[in-house]
Protein backbone atom coordinates (compact mmCIF):
# COMPACT_ATOMS: atom_id res chain seq x y z
CA UNK A 1 0.00 0.00 0.00
CA UNK A 2 2.37 2.37 -0.97
CA UNK A 3 1.21 5.97 -2.03
CA UNK A 4 -2.44 6.44 -2.02
CA UNK A 5 -4.42 8.84 -4.23
CA UNK A 6 -6.30 10.31 -1.35
CA UNK A 7 -5.62 12.43 1.27
CA UNK A 8 -2.09 11.33 2.40
CA UNK A 9 0.48 13.71 1.69
CA UNK A 10 3.20 10.97 3.46
CA UNK A 11 4.53 7.34 1.70
CA UNK A 12 3.08 5.18 3.76
CA UNK A 13 3.96 1.16 4.45
CA UNK A 14 2.22 -1.93 5.46
CA UNK A 15 4.28 -3.41 8.60
CA UNK A 16 3.14 -5.17 11.24
CA UNK A 17 5.00 -3.66 14.37
CA UNK A 18 4.28 -3.94 18.10
CA UNK A 19 3.88 -0.35 19.90
CA UNK A 20 4.15 0.40 23.39
CA UNK A 21 2.10 3.42 23.76
CA UNK A 22 0.34 5.62 26.88
CA UNK A 23 -3.07 8.05 26.33
CA UNK A 24 -1.94 11.40 27.90
CA UNK A 25 -5.42 12.18 27.13
CA UNK A 26 -8.96 11.06 26.13
CA UNK A 27 -10.60 13.40 23.80
CA UNK A 28 -10.02 16.90 25.31
CA UNK A 29 -9.86 15.71 29.06
CA UNK A 30 -6.29 15.88 30.00
CA UNK A 31 -6.24 14.40 33.55
CA UNK A 32 -2.92 12.83 35.71
CA UNK A 33 -5.97 9.56 35.98
CA UNK A 34 -6.51 9.11 32.40
CA UNK A 35 -3.41 7.84 31.85
CA UNK A 36 -2.99 4.45 30.55
CA UNK A 37 -0.28 1.71 29.04
CA UNK A 38 -0.47 -0.99 27.13
CA UNK A 39 1.01 -3.02 23.76
CA UNK A 40 -1.02 -2.68 19.92
CA UNK A 41 0.08 -4.22 16.82
CA UNK A 42 0.56 -1.15 13.91
CA UNK A 43 -0.80 -1.90 10.85
CA UNK A 44 1.06 0.49 8.59
CA UNK A 45 2.82 3.54 9.25
CA UNK A 46 4.23 6.99 7.73
CA UNK A 47 6.49 9.83 8.26
CA UNK A 48 3.22 11.43 9.21
CA UNK A 49 1.42 8.91 11.43
CA UNK A 50 0.67 5.23 12.42
CA UNK A 51 -2.87 3.18 11.95
CA UNK A 52 -3.43 0.15 14.27
CA UNK A 53 -5.91 -2.25 15.56
CA UNK A 54 -7.27 -1.97 19.50
CA UNK A 55 -9.89 -3.07 21.57
CA UNK A 56 -10.87 -0.22 23.02
CA UNK A 57 -11.84 2.70 21.07
CA UNK A 58 -9.74 5.75 21.91
CA UNK A 59 -11.48 9.10 21.58
CA UNK A 60 -10.42 11.69 18.67
CA UNK A 61 -8.54 14.12 19.87
CA UNK A 62 -6.94 12.14 22.41
CA UNK A 63 -3.03 12.65 22.61
CA UNK A 64 -0.35 9.77 22.94
CA UNK A 65 2.95 9.01 23.65
CA UNK A 66 4.35 5.76 21.62
CA UNK A 67 7.48 3.59 21.39
CA UNK A 68 8.44 1.18 18.89
CA UNK A 69 11.38 -0.55 16.90
CA UNK A 70 11.87 -1.06 13.32
CA UNK A 71 15.50 -2.40 13.87
CA UNK A 72 17.67 -0.31 15.11
CA UNK A 73 18.73 -1.13 19.06
CA UNK A 74 16.98 1.73 20.77
CA UNK A 75 12.98 2.16 20.50
CA UNK A 76 11.99 5.36 18.72
CA UNK A 77 9.36 7.88 20.89
CA UNK A 78 6.70 9.69 19.31
CA UNK A 79 3.91 12.08 20.08
CA UNK A 80 0.62 11.62 18.40
CA UNK A 81 -2.83 12.56 18.32
CA UNK A 82 -5.86 10.48 17.32
CA UNK A 83 -7.33 11.90 13.94
CA UNK A 84 -9.72 8.93 13.18
CA UNK A 85 -11.26 5.81 14.64
CA UNK A 86 -13.57 3.19 12.90
CA UNK A 87 -15.06 0.30 13.99
CA UNK A 88 -13.60 -3.27 12.75
CA UNK A 89 -16.09 -5.19 14.26
CA UNK A 90 -17.05 -6.32 17.80
CA UNK A 91 -14.30 -4.72 20.55
CA UNK A 92 -12.03 -3.76 17.65
CA UNK A 93 -11.24 -0.75 16.02
CA UNK A 94 -8.80 0.98 13.65
CA UNK A 95 -6.87 4.03 15.26
CA UNK A 96 -5.26 6.66 12.98
CA UNK A 97 -2.45 8.41 14.99
CA UNK A 98 -0.86 12.12 13.56
CA UNK A 99 2.42 12.26 14.51
CA UNK A 100 3.09 15.83 16.37
CA UNK A 101 6.13 17.40 16.96
CA UNK A 102 8.98 14.84 17.76
CA UNK A 103 12.74 14.28 17.89
CA UNK A 104 14.45 15.24 15.10
CA UNK A 105 16.91 11.54 15.17
CA UNK A 106 13.43 9.62 15.83
CA UNK A 107 11.71 11.50 12.65
CA UNK A 108 14.70 11.17 10.30
CA UNK A 109 15.23 7.43 11.13
CA UNK A 110 11.15 6.47 10.42
CA UNK A 111 11.73 8.04 7.26
CA UNK A 112 14.99 6.09 6.41
CA UNK A 113 13.61 3.24 7.45
CA UNK A 114 9.65 3.81 5.53
CA UNK A 115 12.14 4.91 2.11
CA UNK A 116 14.06 1.55 2.54
CA UNK A 117 11.24 -0.63 2.71
CA UNK A 118 9.54 0.80 0.10
CA UNK A 119 12.07 0.20 -1.94
CA UNK A 120 12.61 -2.97 -0.90
CA UNK A 121 9.27 -4.15 -2.05
CA UNK A 122 9.03 -1.95 -5.39
CA UNK A 123 12.06 -4.09 -6.95
CA UNK A 124 10.52 -7.38 -5.35
CA UNK A 125 7.30 -6.00 -8.04
CA UNK A 126 9.46 -5.70 -10.74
Amino acid sequence: MAQNSDKRKDLRIDEQISIDYRIITLGDKPHENLRFSGLADMDNISEGGILFEYHDAIPVGSLMELAFNIGQTSPLFMKGKVKHIKQLGAARYAIGIQFLANIKEDRDALLVHIEEKSKKRTNRSK
